[in-house]
């Protein structure tokens, strides 16, 4: 039986930890076979049972008290130290022994560490070379004050880490319970589709030169044009990111 992976991704805050118990909470309420994993060495309490906890091979807090870094220096050399050969091997492997039809994978807070590095990449890869049905969900979040400008950065970054990590990568929009959150997954959506036009800044000018090129030139590398509306917290807005990531693991496994 293949295993489906999904990746959850995005800038810190954005709800990554609360979505991976929330996803395989609402999986298994459904009859499926999920699990999640925690793939986060910093990480001090998650709120789900991890079937796979990375924090047995290693974890921030060692690695600050050992070698004599702060949190940030210390994030990158735990993934450093998890992208090793020995490591690494022991990671997959664990993976392997979790018994469900679709993981869940949690993963670091500072996405740029995990996603943006070469270990990063190192361990995605052996992931999804194990796991040939793998992708990632890229997490945005609902929030006041939003510009034109925040939702470009975004599908930028979407756009980086599936090229960086060559996995297809899901747009998703968190905290829909704070209220706004269709206005916002309209923006994001013409974003990812490249469409300027009705782009309008706070205050009431049309997009910038250098906004507008950027904007098509996320046109020109498009590939996801939906964007789920979820609420983590209250499980809300799931069936739709399942859905889609159905129609992504479909698309990358074996159709024959």
């Amino acid at each position: 039986m293949t295993t489906d992976v999904a990746l959850v991704m995005g800038l810190a805050g954005t709800g990554k930890t609360t979505l991976t118990g929330a996803l395989v909470r609402w999986m298994k309420k459904r009859g499926l076979r999920a699990s999640a994993v925690n793939l986060d060495p910093g990480v001090r309490r998650i709120p789900y049972e991890p079937a796979y906890d990375v924090r047995e091979l290693v974890t921030v807090e060692d690695v600050m008290e050992r070698e004599g870094l702060g949190p940030n220096g210390a994030i990158l050399r735990a993934i450093d130290i998890l992208a090793e050969d020995k490591n690494l091997e022991r990671l997959v492997s664990g993976l392997e022994s979790v018994d469900a039809d679709f993981m869940v994978v949690d993963t670091p807070g500072q996405a740029e560490a995990f996603a943006l590095r070469a270990s990063g990449r190192r361990i995605v890869d052996a992931i999804s070379d194990r796991f040939s049905r793998t992708t990632a969900i890229f997490l945005g979040e609902v929030e006041s004050n939003v510009m034109v400008e925040d939702f470009l950065t975004a599908a930028l970054l979407a756009k980086i880490i599936e090229l960086k990590l060559d996995v297809g990568v899901i747009p998703a929009l968190n905290k829909a319970d704070l209220g706004g959150g269709e206005r916002l997954k309209e923006i994001w959506t013409s974003v990812l589709r490249g469409e300027t036009r009705d782009l309008i800044l706070e205050g009431g000018g049309v997009a910038s030169e250098a906004l507008s090129e950027l904007l098509e030139a996320v046109k020109e590398f498009r590939t996801a044009q939906r964007v789920a509306l979820i609420s983590a917290r209250e499980e809300r807005g799931l069936d739709e990111l399942f859905d889609m990531l159905v129609e992504v693991w479909c698309a990358c496994g074996d159709m024959t």
